[in-house]
């Protein structure tokens, strides 16, 4: 069954292809009765949606999720008690599958908290307005125009999950080192395809910054090649992102800028609310940042980074999907396959959610399925002399 749902702000319609027989049931947690009013009255005006319930802190979040089981949270990350962050965790022990939206605001300390948040498990972040002067009508438009969109998807997303029963497919092995999609190949040649490699390509979601910190801090710095990493961050946070990876790692990384030339050895990440595409600019490799529609529901998103890097640098990119939900990655990924790239995919045990990097396992396409240590160390043999 089609669903349709019309953004009420941008007039650009959202899809979902799964059967949703009856209400979102939605529960919201902050201490703040004026946001919980308002957002109450915003989710009211959409007929997909239900709210059924309200916690003031953590430890409430904690009770009402298994007393009244609502099909997505949205949790607060500043409240008495018990903080979003540790709500978060608690909520996780038990409901791994459960989507949990964080509403947090632009400023610094709440940046960090929505890192963290990710980290820990937190299935999107949307971004409250800045607390200097905002209006009930502003917090309104946020709620329309970026909470709902992403209530109903993950929604439906985790339907689609049930109804596909994905992670019924036995995983956590390691492919061997001479398996490169699908075939067998000598040790010799595989290395030769790492010496080859010219640009890293990353695609990370729930659970990704502490997946991504765990990667960069263990690649050597003198890694000659550069990275891109789309993380499905909202506008505001992904400049926090950038500081935090460049701070436990020996590489230079920061937010990807519009036009910049990419250069050796630095990491880029995608700017939250913007696609991050590749173009060739004469010898060079330029970045290109847009606002076009979204695809799988995100902007910035994976796909969109992965088909222009199979554009650009063909057999010669290494793609890396890590743990997040949905199936963000896959299309760009069968363009990639067919370009002769590789494909490294965060294994199952690993994955705070086996969504993104499952769906690229199951459809065949991954040169190697591995924990983050090993996939560290891959990378690590990329450009080496083989002589």
């Amino acid at each position: 069954m089609l669903r349709i749902y019309l953004n009420k702000i941008s007039g650009e319609f959202l899809r979902t292809t799964v059967l949703i027989t009856s209400k979102i049931r939605v529960l919201i947690v902050d201490d703040s009765a004026v946001i919980r009013k308002i957002v109450t009255k915003c989710l009211k005006g959409c007929d997909q949606i239900e709210v059924i319930g309200y916690a003031v802190d953590g430890e409430d979040a904690a009770n009402a999720v298994e007393s009244l089981s609502p099909d997505v949270v949205i949790l607060d990350t500043e409240m008495p008690k018990i903080n979003g962050i540790q709500a978060l965790k608690n909520i996780r022990e038990n409901h791994r599958d459960l989507p949990i939206i964080m509403f947090a605001s632009h400023a610094h300390d709440d940046s960090e908290a929505a890192i963290e948040a990710y980290s820990v498990g937190a299935s999107d972040c949307v971004a409250k307005p800045d607390h200097t002067n905002v209006s009930i009508s502003d917090i309104g438009r946020v709620v329309e125009s970026d909470l709902i969109p992403k209530i109903i998807h993950h929604a439906g997303q985790r339907i689609s999950r049930k109804q596909l029963n994905l992670r019924k497919n036995p995983t956590n092995t390691q492919q061997e080192v001479g398996v490169t999609n699908g075939v067998h190949q000598n040790e010799r040649t595989y290395l030769e395809r790492l010496s080859d490699v010219r640009a890293i390509c990353i695609g990370s979601s729930t659970g990704g910054p502490i997946a991504l910190i765990e990667l960069l801090k263990q690649i050597r710095p003198t890694l000659n090649i550069p990275i891109f990493i789309v993380q499905h961050m909202p506008e505001g946070f992904t400049a926090s992102l950038a500081t935090r990876l460049e701070a436990i790692s020996n590489l230079r990384v920061k937010e990807a800028e519009h036009g910049e030339i990419a250069i050796p050895g630095y990491v880029y990440i995608a700017r939250g609310g913007l696609h991050m595409a590749l173009t060739k600019v004469g010898a060079d490799i330029a970045i290109h940042l847009n606002s076009k529609a979204a695809e799988n529901n995100c902007r910035p998103s994976v796909d969109v980074l992965f088909r222009s890097a199979s554009q650009v640098y063909g057999s010669a990119v290494l793609a890396i999907v890590l743990t997040g939900m949905g199936s963000d990655g896959l299309q760009g990924c069968h363009a990639i396959s067919n370009q002769k790239g590789l494909i490294f995919v965060q294994d199952e045990q690993s994955s705070v959610v086996w969504g993104m990097p499952g769906s690229v396992s199951n459809a065949g396409l991954a040169s190697k399925v591995m924990n983050i240590n090993a996939i560290a160390e891959q990378i690590n043999l990329c450009k080496l002399d083989l002589a």
